[in-house]
Parts: C-alpha cells; structure tokens; sequence
C-alpha cells in the first residue's frame, strides 16, 4: 500500500540497523515520499499545512529521523556516514 511505504521501509531499515549493531554495514534507504503519486500516509497528510508535496517531504524527514534515533539508540551514530540526496530534479 503506497500510503503505508514509508513507514514499513522505515521500520525495516531500523530493525537492519538494530541488528547490525556490532558490524559495519550498509544500508541503501530509498523511498518514494517525494515521487508521484504523492500519497503520504494519514498521519502526515494535511500536516503542514502547505499541501501533499510538503506533507510527503514531512514524511520523509520523519523517516530520517526515525534511522538517526535507532543509529544513536545502537551506539553507531558518531561512526556512520549519512548520505541524503535526489534522484532527479523537480517536476517542470
């Protein structure tokens, strides 16, 4: 379900990080928040207040964040490389 995306690669990614605690590894997170058709999930959508786009970009930093909470919680934040970037451009 394209609105449940985001959540349930999330939880994934975070349950990958928990067990890969005494390892070093890597991780490839891609989603789709940003990419049409822009569905984010009910507890984003309308959230701030600028339209879908924005509520999708929400989502994603929620996302983010989500994987930065479990790399501190593991003790593997000050020794990990964070990479956030685009596919592509902006729809002309």
């Amino acid at each position: 379900v394209d609105e449940d995306m985001a959540k349930t690669i999330t939880a994934e990614a975070v349950s990958f990080i928990s067990r890969k605690r005494q390892q070093p590894f890597f991780l490839y997170f891609a989603t789709h928040d940003i990419h049409v058709p822009r569905l984010p999930h009910a507890d984003f959508r309308g959230k701030t207040g600028c339209g879908i786009r924005c509520d999708a970009v929400a989502e994603f930093d929620w996302s983010i964040g989500q994987l930065v909470s479990a790399l501190k919680k593991s003790g593997q934040l000050d020794n990990t490389l964070l990479i956030v970037t685009s596919d592509n451009g902006p729809v002309l």
